[in-house]
């Protein structure tokens, strides 16, 4: 499926860019550290200001400043390397609410960075399968009518009124399982319509309209992909989109 295989590029190239996003920010660390010996050293904060103004009469200002903005170039990555680090823990944990909150203290690129790796592990993971409250109703082949007497005089035989019924389109709660994702969703619910494995033609059409119907849940609006186990989605089976 074209559509399959864009997606996993997409993921994979979030992975890697999360990879070494991870990799440069210890690196910065290592080398802040090397960099930090001798009259670069940080400043003895810890023992008053007394001790910082006898730190710094032995150093020039250019000396001063360089070492000074070392110390905050190490918070900021020890910051960025801590809020990239639990906002993975959250996404594997599949745990909606711990996206939010990590999100909250992470900064706006980091979590498009984060988001564009996230769905590698529903990516690889087993294939999708119903749960107890996920099943669709089954399609069953239409039964007769029950006939209606009309109340007519005794003289006149009774006479058979057809009852008409309209049936609403099927409605089904889909609970996401660990590997689904909005596609599989929508080609396992076309399938079980169809009796036979959709065509990426069909598929296309019904797969946009879920996940539009369904945006209002994700934990980024923006981030179909990033969907997790336990999330409970309203399915409106409408082949061809309409």
């Amino acid at each position: 499926m074209a559509v399959t295989r864009a997606t996993s590029m997409r993921r994979l190239g979030g992975v890697l860019m999360l990879t070494m996003w991870m990799a440069a920010l210890v690196g910065c660390l290592r080398l802040l550290g090397l960099i930090g010996r001798g009259a670069l050293g940080a400043p003895p904060v810890t023992h008053g200001m007394a001790a910082v103004r006898a730190w710094a009469a032995t150093r020039d200002a250019s000396t001063v400043t360089v070492a000074t903005l070392r110390v905050v170039a190490i918070g900021l990555a020890w910051y960025l390397l801590a809020t990239s680090a639990a906002g993975i823990v959250a996404r594997l944990s599949g745990v909606a609410a711990a996206v939010r909150i990590t999100d909250v203290v992470t900064l706006p690129s980091v979590r498009r960075l984060l988001a564009a790796a996230a769905g590698l592990a529903l990516l690889t993971a087993t294939t999708p399968a119903f749960a107890a409250t996920s099943q669709l109703p089954a399609r069953t082949a239409p039964t007769a009518p029950a006939p209606v007497l009309s109340v007519l005089p005794a003289l006149r035989p009774p006479a058979l009124i057809p009852v008409t019924t309209r049936t609403p389109p099927d409605r089904a709660l889909w609970t996401v399982q660990p590997g689904d994702s909005f596609w599989r969703i929508t080609a396992s619910v076309l399938e079980a319509e169809y009796g036979r494995p959709p065509t990426d033609a069909e598929i296309v059409p019904v797969w946009r309209q879920i996940i539009a119907q369904n945006r209002h849940l994700l934990a980024d609006p923006d981030n179909d992909d990033l969907i997790y186990p336990g999330q409970r989605f309203t399915v409106v089976v409408t082949p061809g989109g309409s």
